[in-house]
């Protein structure tokens, strides 16, 4: 361009903002020194040193002066704007340090400025800076609460499709023309913004002053985006603070205050849907750029001031080039067609690959569904005579009916409301069932319905849970239907069903999902398969609390040797939170650790021989010199064993996979010792007539490990079979092979049909079906009842008379604990004492001997006696003597006989209630099942007891004043005063605080599984 021409443009003053140590200066100062109307003058303004910059800028030749100032005091681009902005140029030409404008660029954003005198700003159209035909933007698009509509894919090449554009809502500041005039109008630069959200905010005060702003796509400019490029999702939480504030800058007076409370208050929400989407590294940023604006509120209240000084045009103006919700909605739909498409059109794999695909996924179902379909028949064959009959009961199975609420609120306290109490949470398994007992509840169940629907449908959802995982080794759905024939008919989980064991049913069940999470997490790194597996791992642990030791082990060997490193961490953690009570139980106890070993249910005194655990039947007790020999179904049993262990065997002879079938060879002697170690452990006691015995713990759990690592091993050996084969000519080899996979087969369906067989016949199962209530109406009332009074059953034997206390119908399942059947055993030997035991034990010996029990009956809250109905476990013969004596007590007034038994009341001149006031008289007060929340009369002093153990954890306050314990008897005192008021009984809050953070580790892993993908797109 001639001088003559140059000197009839308007002056123009160029500002380029940059940092020291900036590699793209050279080439933005080598365009502004190529332009074909350069700018009246440069000046660049520069953070840090500016040394390094003046022997850039000298070693160009340019034809304008140019003037180089540090700017340490400017935090953002505005203030330096606003700082360097002094002269007489008409216009300012911001450029920044990773922006080179082209050529032409000054001339066409000059020339379309010139054109109008209400021009106030202008800006080109950028693109990207390695690949000059990429668009990044071309004016911006925005709602009212400044989310940006993403427009421009990525990628996108320039066609020119956007160059129509003219007035538009706003422009980058980036290569930005602002009139000199109209920027001293409206204020200046908001010195809060930068580096994102300040053309917007600018843009926005131009057009409410008046100006005009556009774009001009005949002028481009390169931008690098630093701020954005590979630190992208860091600056995530400054991009949601600066629109967040661009928001409630434009936001009405009346409305500003309340969108800050509610972004404040939906931050937390978006954090978490961050989490859910697998986009956790924005989760944070969600935090930060809600707390921005309220971090800068002066800014803020400064900002909407400077609003309001600057508008001379009417709101309707800049509403107008707005864009809706539905806008944005609408372009996010597009772009996500526009993404799938690129996805199908890319990935496309040839039309007969994609035949062959749609025939192996039909395959795959068809084979799943007989996978669930053939262990169901088998199921429904074996437990026949027990379905539809009721709960069942048997083992180590006890009915139960308590609802998710009542589990929900023993989970917020260590407290087990069995017999006299216990000071420990109940055991985690039924608080991890919470969601199924709610689910079962809209049906008219409860806790007992759901473990009797685990245990009917155990094999079938092994079965299936197996299926899914051989997945992880072998793409044959042949192979996996077999490995999931031999997981679910696999000895531990027939015994455990046979024996009521529903906890070892459960690990039976979800070990396979620990297996495939690990699998997938190991190969791909995949969180939603860390997330799956930590779950399973919590189940598995709840049930089996040595599982932990095993996920611990795994754990440090994936942190070893396996990136994502720090992933394999979260692996143990929700199984450490649900165990953490337990442990901290244990801890305090001497030879606590023998309870891991232990499997959660009622205890039953079942030890395998040592042919039994080489077997892998952990209820079976045979030997080899056992006279009578072994019946058929234990011969077919060892048969079908025998060839699955010879296919296992040779397995080890393939190269393909041979890292995972010896991992699952290694996992066989680990489940043997976990096994033989068990069977050796003693854990619990067990009812032998009016005596206790001794029990070990239930040594499934190991031989279930042992049977993984076969059947690993056999899936793993199975995969790829067919195209090993097809490379040589039919022969022995293929005998061998097919010989072998065959009679795997038959062996795992030999072994369910053995099991239906002898179930059917009665030969092995310890379940039965319970369809009458176990106390009569009247005890179940007043168990309900404000007093909560208890049922003291007596059970006649041979030997003498057994007592158990029972808050339910008969003794519950969630009232067996692991930590309270380990205390009882120690009381049971000797090594510990128990005087809630003592005090039952001699009463029940008064009561029997015809003395007057009456007021220690209620003292332990006993309201009923029950002599329950004649079974196999009661002696006819005692029980009639024993119902003669109860006859002829003075202490108790005989009600009447029906199914439930023989019951009568407990006469007692003082109530009978859980909480009461001793003092010159008795008064009982109205409670719940942990917990005492009522009114007391004032003079209503004296001793406050409760029908509970004795325990540190108990807290009484009244009027908000705790309450001083007091006495020596087996249960809780407290010293009342007589003033009257609000008395309050609860467990100590920390307990709550545990639970509360269980739950959150739980919902946090129940995010991380969710199997969302991650978004790709970030930018708002």
């Amino acid at each position: 361009m001639t001088d003559e021409a140059l000197a009839e443009r308007e002056s123009v003053l160029a500002l380029l903002i940059t940092h020291a140590r900036n590699p793209q200066l050279p080439e933005v100062l080598g365009a502004l020194a190529r332009q074909v109307c350069g700018p009246t003058r440069l000046i660049v303004a520069v953070r840090g040193a500016d040394r390094q910059v003046q022997a850039s800028v000298d070693l160009l030749t340019f034809a304008f002066p140019v003037e180089v100032r540090t700017v340490d005091s400017a935090m953002t681009l505005g203030q330096a704007v606003n700082e360097l902005a002094g002269g007489d140029e008409k216009w300012l030409w911001l450029i920044h340090g990773d922006s080179a404008p082209q050529p032409e660029c000054l001339d066409e954003l000059l020339r379309f400025g010139e054109a109008s005198a209400k021009v106030g700003a202008v800006g080109p159209k950028q693109v990207a800076w390695e690949n000059p035909r990429r668009l990044i933007e071309v004016g911006i698009r925005a709602t009212r609460t400044a989310r940006r509509i993403p427009e421009i894919p990525e990628n996108e090449l320039d066609q020119g499709q956007y160059d129509w554009r003219e007035d538009i809502l706003a422009v980058g500041t980036a290569g930005m023309l602002v009139r000199r005039a109209a920027l001293a109008q409206i204020g200046g630069f908001d010195p809060f913004f930068g580096p994102f959200g300040d053309g917007l905010e600018l843009s926005r005060r131009l057009w409410l002053g008046g100006w005009r702003v556009a774009v001009e796509p005949n002028a481009v400019i390169r931008h690098a985006r630093g701020s954005f490029e590979g630190v992208e999702r860091a600056s995530f939480g400054q991009r949601r603070g600066a629109q967040l504030y661009n928001a409630l800058l434009s936001a009405p007076p009346v409305l500003w205050l309340f969108m800050l409370l509610g972004y404040l208050l939906l931050a937390p929400v978006r954090s978490l849907a961050r989490i859910v989407t697998k986009e956790g590294r924005l989760a944070s940023g969600e935090l930060h750029g809600a707390i921005i604006p309220l971090a800068h509120l002066p800014a803020l209240m400064a900002g909407r001031r400077r609003v309001r000084r600057a508008k001379r045009a009417p709101a309707s103006v800049i509403r107008s080039l707005e864009s809706t919700a539905r806008d944005l909605s609408k372009e996010r739909r597009e772009l996500r067609r526009q993404r799938r498409e690129a996805i199908q059109l890319v990935d496309r794999p040839d039309p007969i690959v994609l035949r062959e695909r749609r025939q192996w996924r039909k395959s795959t179902r068809n084979w799943a569904i007989a996978a669930l379909v053939v262990p169901t028949v088998v199921a429904v064959a074996a437990l026949l005579p027990l379905v539809g009959e009721g709960v069942l009961s048997g083992g180590a199975l006890l009915t139960d009916s308590w609802t998710s609420s009542e589990l929900l609120s023993a989970a917020t306290n260590w407290w087990l409301p069995s017999g006299l109490g216990q000071s420990t949470q109940i055991d985690a398994l039924w608080i991890l069932l919470i969601p199924l007992v709610a689910i079962s509840e809209l049906f008219g169940g409860n806790l007992g319905w759901v473990v009797t629907a685990i245990v009917i449908t155990a094999a079938p959802l092994a079965a299936l849970t197996a299926y899914l995982c051989a997945g992880r080794f072998t793409h044959s759905p042949q192979i996996r239907f077999i490995g999931a024939l031999l997981w679910g008919f696999a000895p531990p989980l027939l015994a455990a069903v046979n024996e009521g064991q529903v906890a070892a049913a459960i690990w039976h069940i979800v070990f396979p999902i620990v297996l495939a999470g690990v699998v997938e997490y190991w190969r791909r790194g995949s969180s939603s398969a860390l997330g799956i597996a930590s779950l399973a791992v919590a189940f598995a642990s709840a049930a089996a609390p040595g599982t932990l030791v095993v996920a611990l082990a795994v754990a440090v060997v994936g942190l070893i040797l396996r990136r994502p490193r720090a992933g394999w961490l979260w692996l143990p953690v929700p199984a450490l939170a649900v165990s953490f009570p337990l442990l901290t139980e244990l801890a305090s106890i001497p030879e606590g650790w023998r309870v891991l070993l232990s499997t959660v249910g009622n205890p039953v005194a079942v030890t395998p021989s040592w042919l039994g655990l080489v077997t892998l039947d952990p209820s079976s007790s045979v030997s080899l010199a056992r006279a009578g020999g072994y019946s058929a179904g234990e011969w077919i049993g060892a048969v079908a064993l025998l060839v699955i262990l010879i296919s296992a065997l040779l397995c080890l002879a393939k190269k393909r996979n041979w890292i995972s079938i010896r991992m699952g060879w290694f996992l066989v002697p680990i489940g043997l010792v976990w096994a033989r170690l068990s069977s050796i452990s003693l854990v619990a006691t067990s009812a032998e007539g009016a005596s206790t015995l001794p029990v070990t713990a239930w040594a499934g759990t190991g031989l279930s490990l042992a049977c993984a690592g076969l059947w690993i091993a056999i899936v793993s050996g199975g995969d790829g079979l067919r195209t090993s084969l097809s490379r040589y000519s039919f022969g022995f080899r293929h005998v061998v092979v097919l010989g072998a996979v065959g009679l795997t087969a038959l062996s795992t369906l030999a072994l369910g049909g053995t099991w239906a067989v002898q179930s059917l016949r009665g030969e092995s199962s310890a379940l039965h079906s319970v369809t009458s209530e176990r106390v009569p109406a009247l005890a179940t009332t007043a168990q309900v009842s404000a007093d909560r009074s208890r049922v003291l059953a007596l059970i006649p034997t041979q030997d003498g008379v057994r007592a158990q206390m029972w808050r339910g119908s008969g003794r519950q399942l969630h009232e067996v604990s692991l930590v309270g059947e380990y205390r009882a055993l120690r009381v049971a030997q000797g090594i510990d004492s128990d005087a809630a035991q003592s005090a039952t034990l001699q009463a029940v010996t008064n009561l029997v001997s015809g003395g007057d029990v009456a007021d220690e009956l209620a003292d332990l809250n006993v309201s009923i006696v029950l002599i329950p109905a004649s079974d196999s476990s009661i002696s006819e013969q005692a029980r009639s003597v024993l119902v003669s004596e109860l006859n002829v007590s003075g202490s108790l007034s005989f009600i009447t006989e029906n199914a439930s038994g023989a019951f009568w009341r407990v006469e007692s001149a003082d109530p009978i209630a859980r909480a009461r006031i001793v003092g010159s008289n008795v008064e009982s007060l109205a409670s719940g099942i942990f917990s005492v929340d009522t009114d007391v009369a004032a003079g209503s002093g004296g001793t406050l007891t409760l029908s509970e153990r004795a325990d540190s954890g108990w807290r009484a306050y009244l009027n908000g004043v705790a309450l001083q314990s007091s006495g020596q008897s087996w249960n809780q005192q407290w010293e009342l005063p007589s003033n009257g008021g609000h008395l309050v009984v609860t467990r100590s809050s920390g307990e709550r605080w545990v639970a509360y953070l269980q739950l959150a580790i739980l919902i946090a892993a129940v995010v991380m599984a969710v199997p969302l993908r991650k978004r790709k797109q970030v930018r708002e």
